[in-house]
């Protein structure tokens, strides 16, 4: 609570609780590859997903272009505006 200790700080404090999902977005066997998937994903700061998908799989425009589209996925879209089962698809279609 604010107020025990002097000066007292400008905002409240709160804690998160996170537990596993009971639903998995991918099997055990594949969370090692969906995890340095994400992971290569989020360290191409600023790029969309079809330049990800470029880059990290080695595809062309068209194919990359492709499989985010069979995966639902937006090919201008940024890795943070997908949710944990865009990305257990799109890793479906691109290995």
């Amino acid at each position: 609570p604010v107020g025990p200790c002097p000066p007292s700080p400008k905002r409240e404090s709160a804690g998160r609780r996170i537990q596993p999902r009971v639903d998995p977005v991918v099997p055990p066997e594949d969370e090692k590859a969906f995890r340095a998937f994400v992971q290569s994903a989020f360290t191409m700061r600023r790029k969309q997903m079809q330049r990800i998908v470029r880059s990290l799989k080695n595809l062309d425009a068209e194919r990359a272009t492709r499989a985010l589209v069979a995966a639902g996925i937006d090919p201008m879209a940024r890795p943070e505006t997908l949710d944990g089962a865009a990305f257990a698809r799109l890793l479906a279609l691109v290995g």
